[in-house]
């Protein structure tokens, strides 16, 4: 499976991930897992329909406990996020805490730019071609590829802890004062 995380509405693009499935041969297409905290109601309904129309399988759970959210995210293969406008984007920094690979827009956000090269594929535009091209690849990375990714993913995300974020947040007040 492969899994993203937001509100199921257009800004999200989740959508587009069903036409992205879409286009990988069925033998070797994922399951698209969705975990919402809410939706808009005809956008879900649209989700699901594209996914029956097109054979792909597509599970959306809504208000699940971390606990779900992180079971989810571990039984994953990657993480995809294409999202209109995110001002950071803190699923990135839950999906690099898991060191989950991570194909994603790279103009969806202020997330890009603590990603790197070895966190996954970042893509400049929303093509289908391209981003099938990127899902393929990253669902066939050998084991030593995403164990590089893990460890590049898990040492970000340990530079936005809850304790390094406060540390530096106090820094900065203290630089001020």
């Amino acid at each position: 499976q492969v899994i993203t995380i937001g509100a199921v509405n257009k800004l999200k693009r989740q959508l587009f991930f069903v036409k992205l499935l879409a286009k990988i041969d069925e033998v070797d297409r994922p399951e698209l897992v969705i975990i919402s905290n809410g939706y808009d109601p005809i956008y879900k309904r649209n989700i699901i329909y594209s996914g029956i129309k097109n054979n792909v399988k597509v599970r959306i759970l809504e208000n699940v406990s971390e606990k779900v959210k992180q079971d989810e995210m571990s039984k994953s293969k990657l993480f995809i996020y294409a999202p209109v406008n995110e001002p950071f984007g803190i699923v990135i920094l839950e999906a690099l805490s898991i060191g989950l690979p991570i194909l994603y827009y790279k103009y969806g956000g202020g997330f890009s730019e603590i990603l790197n090269k070895k966190s996954g594929i970042g893509l400049n535009n929303l093509d289908l071609c391209d981003w099938r091209k990127g899902i393929t690849e990253m669902l066939n990375y050998s084991d030593e590829h995403l164990k590089v990714i893990m460890r590049n993913n898990l040492s970000i995300s340990k530079k936005y802890t809850e304790h390094t974020m406060n540390n530096k947040i106090t820094k900065l007040i203290k630089s001020l004062l």
